[in-house]
């Protein structure tokens, strides 16, 4: 199911193009800054080589890839 999530964290979070391949050594396809709010797809789940889990991710700038889930947080009812 596509859900909206704000990216938490550091001041950009990258957003990768397939953390489950390890000779990308995290291959950086943008970068999105703290409090945006991105939609993620919960029901696919990919795991990274040392075992961090992503979600497959949409930007608003449109950006597509995969964004580490412990840079998420749920989106408040206020906003």
């Amino acid at each position: 199911m596509v859900v909206k999530r704000k990216v938490k964290g550091g001041r950009m979070i990258s957003i990768v193009k397939d953390p489950s391949y390890p000779f990308n050594l995290g291959y950086a396809v943008g970068e999105v800054p703290k409090g945006t709010i991105v939609e993620i797809n919960d029901d696919r789940v990919t795991y990274d080589w040392t075992g961090k889990m992503y979600y497959p991710v949409i930007a608003p700038n449109g950006t597509k890839g995969f964004i580490n889930a412990a840079a998420l947080e749920e989106v408040s009812k206020n906003g």
